[in-house]
C-alpha cells in the first residue's frame, strides 16, 4: 500500500472514531460528503469540525499541519487530533484544541518543509481508545518509524 493511500485511510479511520465518539455522547454528527471539503470534515451539533489523525511531532510535543491546512484548522469551531500510537503504545488518544488556545508556531523539517505546530499542552484529552483491533488497524496505516511511547 503506498504512502498516500495509507495516510488517507488513517485520516478516514480517525474521522470514524471522532464521529462515533460524539454520537455516543448524544451529539448530532454529519460527515462531509466531499473528501476535499475546504471548510470541515464534519459538523457536530451544526458546528464545523476538522479532524487531524497523526502521530505527534514527539520531540516538540505537538501536532503538525501543512500551510494549506492552516486556515481550515484556525477557523473550525472544533479541531480534534486523533493521536496515532507509536509501535510502543497500545492506545489512541483523542485531543481537543480549543479555539482560544490555537497558538501556532513554525518549524522547518530536515527536508526543508515549513510545518505549523500546535502544542499538546494547550489541548484537552477527550478520550483514550484501547480496543486492540482498532489500535492495530490505525497503527497499520502509519508511515512513522518512531519507536518511543
Amino acid at each position: 500500500m503506498n504512502s498516500e493511500l495509507k495516510m488517507n485511510m488513517m485520516g478516514a479511520a480517525g474521522e470514524r472514531l471522532v464521529s462515533s465518539f460524539f454520537r455516543g455522547l448524544g451529539h448530532t454528527v454529519e460527515e462531509s460528503l466531499s473528501t476535499y471539503d475546504r471548510v470541515k470534515d464534519m459538523t457536530i451539533d451544526g458546528e464545523t469540525c476538522e479532524v487531524k489523525t497523526q502521530q505527534p511531532f514527539h520531540i516538540e510535543n505537538a501536532f503538525t499541519m501543512k500551510e494549506d491546512q492552516l486556515t481550515k484548522c484556525r477557523n473550525a469551531a472544533k479541531l480534534i487530533f486523533v493521536e496515532v500510537p507509536s509501535e510502543a503504545s497500545n492506545v489512541i488518544k483523542m485531543w481537543d484544541a480549543p479555539k482560544e488556545d490555537r497558538k501556532f508556531r513554525t518549524r522547518m523539517t530536515k527536508d526543508g518543509r515549513k510545518m505549523y505546530l500546535l502544542d499538546k499542552g494547550r489541548m484537552n484529552l477527550l478520550h483514550t481508545f484501547d480496543d486492540t483491533v482498532i489500535v492495530n488497524e490505525v497503527k497499520s496505516f502509519s508511515n512513522s518509524t518512531w519507536q518511543g511511547k
